[in-house]
């Protein structure tokens, strides 16, 4: 007689839930222990709910995450205990879905008589987490393997929230220390001319904040104190509660040396052929005064020459040792 009391109880049970299971937009389903789907107010999309009823919920899980969910939905059947999680589903269909699940107690005249499971379908969600963690992954990639040494600086904090093997190779520092050093501090106190460095890089970040891409030569200092000679482009990073710009640095410290070598060899050159076309030109003088000497030679007597000689002689000398 008890049973069938119970039996009653649990079918008008049923009764109030499909009445109130109409009016829910996600998936509640009742189960027995043994987690037997015995209501079900509406399936997924192309799934007919009433081949749902009377199969076991457990068959819809990897088959890894069964003996977890089986301890839990045992738990829930003996002290009442809520749980949450999110759980993929397979469908008959063979599609997977994702579901934030609540699983509880329901109780009836003071025993448990079912365990309800709410299930809201967080599929589309899941692919978005998934697709940002991909995006962060290609991000990661192609920072860590720059060319370049990249930092992103968090305006407001003014700290590096990140920064890649080049830049702590770049500037001496385990990637630690170089989160938590002071960016001012990676700068001599006046760039080359002679502006104050903290006036220009806040410039420089102002307008990488309203959008443009500034490039700009910069010198940077090293942990040791070395001076390195860097271009650097700036460009404002997206993000919803925070200011991050990010700085790609190129160390130019030797093509600068190479470029002033160049120009100093270009102005050696130069200077050679300045001196070539004035050793040119003095030789021509020198041709015209031999040859106007030797005619003054020739119209003075024998007698009157000696010493005379002496002129053209040095004339020629000269142009010999041009």
């Amino acid at each position: 007689m008890h049973a069938s009391k119970h039996g009653r109880g649990l079918g008008a049970l049923l009764d109030l839930w499909r009445m109130f299971a109409a009016g829910v937009p996600d998936i509640l389903l009742l189960v027995n222990p043994e987690g037997t789907i015995l209501f079900i107010n509406r399936a997924p999309p192309g799934i007919n709910p009433n081949g749902v009823l009377g199969t076991n919920a457990f068959d819809y899980v990897p088959v890894e995450c069964q003996p977890e969910l089986r301890r839990s939905l045992a738990a829930v059947f003996e002290g009442g205990e809520a749980r949450s999680r999110d759980l993929p589903a397979t469908l008959p269909d063979g599609s997977v879905r994702w579901f934030a699940t609540h699983t509880g107690p329901l109780t009836h005249d003071g025993y448990i008589a079912a365990a309800t499971i709410v299930a809201r379908d967080i599929t589309d969600r899941k692919h978005a987490e998934q697709a940002l963690r991909d995006s962060e992954e290609r991000y990661r990639t192609l920072v860590e393997h720059a060319p370049e040494a990249i930092v992103v600086l968090d305006v407001d904090t003014c700290r590096f929230v990140d920064a890649n093997r080049n830049a702590c190779a770049l500037f001496g520092m385990r990637p630690e220390m170089l989160l938590a050093a002071d960016p001012m501090q990676l700068s001599p106190p006046t760039q080359p001319d002679g502006r104050s460095s903290q006036d220009v890089v806040w410039e420089k970040i102002h307008e990488a904040l309203a959008g443009d891409v500034p490039t700009f030569e910069w010198t940077h200092r090293t942990l040791s104190g070395t001076d390195l000679r860097c271009e650097v482009r700036l460009v404002r990073l997206p993000a919803q509660e925070r200011r991050l710009v990010r700085g790609s640095i190129t160390d130019v410290t030797s093509q600068r040396h190479l470029e002033e070598h160049v120009q100093q060899w270009q102005k050696l050159e130069t200077l050679g052929q300045l001196a070539g076309g004035i050793a040119h030109d003095f030789n021509n003088i020198l041709t015209v005064i031999s040859g106007a000497a030797e005619m003054l030679v020739d119209a003075v007597p024998p007698a009157l020459r000696r010493g005379r000689t002496s002129r053209t002689s040095a004339g020629r000398r000269g142009r010999e040792r041009r």
